[in-house]
């Protein structure tokens, strides 16, 4: 097995921060997704690539967005898993043909 991929936390902080301004800095200060439902699969054959991953399933951003509302409101819920739902809605931001283009 390889060495784990170390990543300090404030790199990871400030290459988030940048990428989160430039969509604002592109999109404003509202992003409107067009798209809510996307294939998932689960997290155990995931970061498998020797295990079939089966039947994907179904996730949903608005599903994966109010888990995040309910975090902001109440931030004793805080989990690791809040950064799988949050991933779920970056994955969707670096994708332009999930994003509803500006008129």
């Amino acid at each position: 097995m390889s060495e784990p991929l170390r990543i300090p936390v404030q790199q990871l902080r400030t290459a988030f921060e940048l990428l989160i301004q430039r969509i604002a800095d592109d999109e404003g200060e509202t992003i409107s997704l067009q798209r809510d439902y996307f294939w998932s699969i689960a997290p155990d054959v995931l970061y498998n690539p020797y295990a079939e991953p089966g039947e994907p399933g179904l996730g949903q951003l608005s599903e994966s967005w109010q888990h995040l509302e309910d975090l902001l409101k109440d931030e004793s819920l805080a989990m690791p898993h809040h950064l799988a739902w949050l991933a779920d809605l970056l994955r969707a931001l670096g994708h332009p043909q999930t994003r509803t283009p500006l008129t």
